[in-house]
């Protein structure tokens, strides 16, 4: 596909999916198929695969908008980046295999002429509705109190759907996030608000449709030790 006429490169990274894998894909081709007229492309990016997601993925490249790219080691920020530096489209949007909100990307995109860099799909603002469990509610409230007062962050959620101009400015800035794993995307957010970008936030709404494939307090055991060493160069060793 040429660079010039694709408006959307949308981002999933997988792993271990091949319950849902096929039917979620499918679903949002038909859905783009059948309200909008612009070039796309998904990028599917698995990761670390022990199922038969690797072969359900070759499987999917028969659609000509969908391509894979695989990777040997689980790991979902590296995912994100690698497909997030092979996009085309002049707009990313990241979706979770699990979570994906086909309103939200025409939204981004009726939103592109007024100069926005990054639109945040939120769950933690008016107008959201996250069906969560209890535990994972809570520790995204947590997450968004220890970003403001960490780091002064001015959207309330960095997990999930996002919306990204895609330019210079931007590949600049994930060359230079160092982080990948649980926090890729946090700190490439923060390092974009510094960095000035102009960013927004919209209101979603999240129903969990399985289980998640880890433990959700690993995750957020290993997110926090990522947070305090971000915080550590950011405001400690950068300044220096």
């Amino acid at each position: 596909m040429n660079s010039n006429n694709c408006s959307v490169s949308i981002v999933i990274p997988v792993y271990n999916e091949q319950k849902i894998l096929r039917r979620q894909i499918e679903h949002i081709i038909k859905e783009l198929r059948s309200r909008s007229k612009f070039k796309y492309e998904i990028i599917l990016v698995a990761n670390g695969c022990t199922d038969n997601t690797f072969r359900i993925c070759k499987d999917l490249n028969r659609y000509k908008a969908v391509r894979t790219i695989f990777l040997d080691k689980a790991d979902y920020g590296y995912a994100l980046r690698a497909g997030m530096s092979s996009a085309i489209g002049k707009m990313i949007v990241n979706f979770d295999i699990d979570f994906y909100d086909i309103n939200f990307l025409f939204q981004a995109l009726a939103l592109e002429p007024f100069g926005y860099d990054i639109i945040v799909a939120s769950k933690n603002i008016k107008l959201s509705s996250d069906n969560r469990k209890l535990i994972r509610r809570v520790i995204s409230g947590l997450y968004k109190y220890v970003l403001y007062y960490g780091f002064g962050l001015q959207v309330s959620d960095t997990h999930g759907i996002k919306a990204w101009r895609n330019d210079k400015k931007l590949r600049k800035l994930i060359d230079k996030t160092v982080n990948n794993k649980e926090i890729f995307d946090t700190e490439l957010i923060i390092r974009s608000q510094y960095a000035g970008r102009k960013l927004l936030e919209l209101p979603t709404n999240v129903k969990e449709i399985r289980k998640s494939v880890s433990s959700i307090f690993k995750r957020a055991l290993r997110g926090s030790l990522q947070i305090f060493k971000l915080w550590l160069s950011i405001k400690i060793f950068e300044k220096r």
